[in-house]
């Protein structure tokens, strides 16, 4: 191979490696790169506090089962979970899937499952959330029969957007077999932004 065909070849592979980073490396860190739950004295009481807040807007029934997905829509990620989220296939009967985003992106649209519900939250919502979610995408899971929040943290496990361990399915499951995981899962890493 001569010289220039190297030269060539490494600046394609530079060009490749920097539109990679670009538009997946830059993204791919810790869930809670901040700590925050180990800064929140009662994270789960907090969760729970929280939970309740947002069901104050819904008619609740017994045994009923509340997905919220929190997007960030300014996030690059936001784009993968939502396809990842569509990909899941989880109507059932007992399940309500709620898509949180906050007030100042309530002008975007975003194609979802008849299913599917968004709720908007709010200023005071938000900055509540803030203390508690460090990165979005993420995903939370209450069950009205259990006293406490079954799921907190990133949709599914593995470094690339929307790919590897399904966590909502997972507690789902757990949730179906009569087991409240009561999981709070901040230690990952993936595709994620800031809340």
């Amino acid at each position: 191979m001569s010289k220039i065909a190297q030269l060539i070849y490494l600046a394609w592979l530079l060009c490749i490696l920097i539109l990679f980073y670009y538009y997946f490396g830059k993204h791919i860190n810790r869930f809670d790169p901040s700590n925050i739950s180990y800064e929140v004295p009662d994270l789960e009481g907090e969760w729970q506090r929280l939970t309740e807040e947002i069901l104050g807007d819904f008619k609740t029934q017994r045994d009923q089962v509340y997905v919220f997905h929190w997007l960030n829509l300014n996030c690059n990620c936001a784009k993968y979970a939502i396809t990842y989220i569509k990909s899941l296939h989880l109507k059932k009967n007992n399940v309500s899937h709620v898509v949180l985003i906050p007030e100042y992106q309530s002008k975007r649209r975003i194609e979802l499952p008849d299913y599917f519900s968004v709720k908007i939250v709010g200023e005071h919502l938000y900055k509540e959330t803030q203390r508690l979610l460090p990165s979005s995408p993420a995903v939370s899971i209450y069950k009205t029969g259990f006293s406490q929040i079954s799921y907190v943290g990133p949709h599914s496990g593995g470094n690339l957007c929307g790919k590897g361990t399904s966590f909502i399915e997972l507690t789902l499951n757990n949730i179906d077999h009569g087991f409240n995981p009561r999981y709070m899962n901040y230690q990952q890493s993936g595709c994620f932004c800031k809340w």
